[in-house]
């Protein structure tokens, strides 16, 4: 018995909500209305057109079997179309049709009118508020015209005129009770679908926000990567430099010394020797290759440890004059021009003044030999950030590849003849910026420039 009643329950709810969208709850509900309130109405009507049939009421029975029809015919065109909202409508003309004609004719035993006051809840229930008072009301006025006419013929009589007292305000209470109760549901489901759409909002919104917030994070996490991988990158440089630092001091060390005693010898011989001596020119060549030995090693002694010196107040700007100063022929011969781009006319900074301006001289023979053509441009600029004044040189020239961008710091590395240089200028410069407790930087792109930037401690107050 419970298994056939689990069976006819699915089967129930696979008829019905088979038709409508079950996301829809109002559909749902008003299909499965449409189907309990047919599926009685059929199973009384049934009945009771067999009870008419049995009482010879052949016309009322006929108009029984009728409806049933009707009402299996709507339920089968719900099932496959899914208008619930036009089958409501039909189903309850359908039964106010029924119901007028059983009013009137009073049905058997004058008990037609017993359903008359089941139509507002079909009609309400099924049609909502305002359509079901519409629909009752038409249900109400031909009721009322013929109690009217019924009391008043002497040819019909149907009911009595205290049938006719005591119907109207019954039908009325029945109708105002259905109003109450249908009406109280749609305000309490209009309620309730506005929190949902609220709600729906809120939830969008926050979604948006927590997409920003993943998006910002996702960045934030990008960026301190990039930064973390930089920082990395920058430590094994500066690990390395220290390390080859400290080798390259120490074999310089070693490298002194004897080179002293054999510069010693070759000028005693030099000066021992006789004017117009062959070997003259060689002497010469050899000394002159011993002091540059000589200014070699004293360049790896201040990668490891730049010359000794007490770090003072001077004006960066005036370092930087006394420099072009130096190099104004070699640029005015290559016709480069210089653009300084001061933060104001002097920058009191803190430091060896003769480091930096070894710094700033290394950085300006770089820049002077990568433009090759005439007519460059080289730019200096300074601001003030973070309480260090930032010193920008860069020039319109070749650039560097991005392949070499890694080395350039390291010892002995050049991309220039061995004639002219020997690899020690930058890494020099970088380990004079880092013993003031700065930070020397790169920027490069081939074919456009290069630019190098270095920091210094600003005196409070600039």
């Amino acid at each position: 018995m419970l298994r056939i009643f689990k069976k006819s329950r699915y089967l129930f709810y696979n008829l019905v909500y088979s038709c409508v969208d079950k996301g829809d709850a109002e559909a749902v509900r008003k299909a499965s209305l449409m189907f309990s309130l047919a599926t009685v109405g059929i199973s009384v009507l049934i009945l009771l057109g067999t009870i008419a049939f049995m009482q010879n009421a052949i016309i009322l029975g006929v108009v029984d079997f009728l409806t049933v029809l009707l009402l299996i015919a709507l339920l089968g065109f719900m099932r496959f179309n899914g208008n619930y909202v036009l089958c409501c409508y039909l189903s309850c003309i359908l039964m106010g049709t029924l119901y007028v004609y059983v009013f009137i004719t009073g049905g058997v035993d004058s008990s037609g009118f017993v359903w008359y006051y089941t139509y507002p809840l079909i009609a309400l229930f099924l049609m909502g508020a305002k359509a079901g008072s519409i629909a009752s009301f038409l249900l109400f006025l031909p009721a009322v015209l013929f109690l009217i006419y019924d009391c008043r013929s002497t040819v019909v009589d149907v009911y009595t005129l205290s049938f006719t007292l005591r119907f109207i305000p019954s039908f009325i209470t029945v109708y105002l009770f259905s109003f109450m109760f249908e009406k109280n549901r749609e305000l309490s489901q209009e309620k309730l679908e506005t929190a949902y759409y609220e709600q729906d909002l809120v939830i969008e919104a926050r979604t948006r926000e927590l997409a920003e917030l993943n998006d910002n994070l996702q960045q934030m996490v990008d960026e301190k990567t990039r930064e973390i991988k930089a920082t990395q990158k920058q430590l094994v440089q500066a690990e390395k430099l220290s390390a080859i630092g400290s080798l390259v001091a120490s074999i310089a060390h070693e490298f002194n010394n004897p080179l002293c005693g054999v510069t010693n010898v070759l000028s005693r011989i030099q000066r021992k020797s006789v004017e117009g001596d062959s070997n003259q020119e060689f002497l010469v060549m050899a000394i002159a290759e011993c002091n540059r030995m000589k200014r070699l090693i004293r360049d790896l002694q201040s990668f490891n440890r730049p010359t000794s010196g007490i770090k003072e107040k001077f004006d960066l700007h005036k370092s930087i004059n006394k420099m072009l100063l130096l190099l104004k022929k070699e640029l005015s011969t290559k016709q480069i021009t210089v653009i300084k781009t001061f933060v104001d006319e002097s920058m009191v900074v803190v430091g060896v003044e003769d480091q930096i301006k070894q710094v700033i001289l290394n950085l300006l023979k770089n820049s002077k030999e990568a433009v090759h053509s005439t007519g460059g441009v080289i730019r200096i600029r300074t601001e003030v950030k973070d309480e260090k004044c930032r010193t920008s040189i860069s020039d319109n020239g070749i650039g560097i590849q991005k392949k070499d961008m890694g080395s350039i710091f390291e010892p002995f590395f050049t991309t220039k003849p061995a004639v002219k240089g020997t690899g020690l200028g930058l890494s020099v410069s970088h380990g004079i910026i880092a013993s003031h407790g700065g930070e020397l930087c790169v920027r490069s792109e081939p074919g456009k420039g290069t630019t190098f930037t270095f920091s210094l401690p600003v005196l409070p107050g600039q």
